[in-house]
């Protein structure tokens, strides 16, 4: 489980400070900003199933590995909504 909290705090030092934009072009940055990292979603998906794998046992890894699955597809498909 330390693993995955280093991880989870490496992952979280990379994203930018997300704040409330009071004009258009902070907006504009940050959605450029933010689309370099839905680039890393698949292979990132991929690399999640087989960390989590890794770190975890059994039993926990592969609900939380088909939740998290889930979650990506179903995003993925509402993602043409907005």
């Amino acid at each position: 489980t330390l693993a995955s909290l280093l991880i989870l705090a490496a992952a979280t030092h990379s994203v930018p400070l997300l704040r409330l934009p009071t004009s258009l072009e902070p907006i504009t940055r940050q959605i450029s900003h933010l689309r370099t990292y839905s680039h890393f979603s698949v292979p990132g998906t991929a690399l999640l199933n087989i960390l989590i794998g890794a770190i975890y046992p059994i039993w926990i890894a592969a609900p939380l590995s088909c939740l998290l699955t889930a979650t990506y597809l179903l995003v993925r498909a509402a993602r043409p909504l907005f």
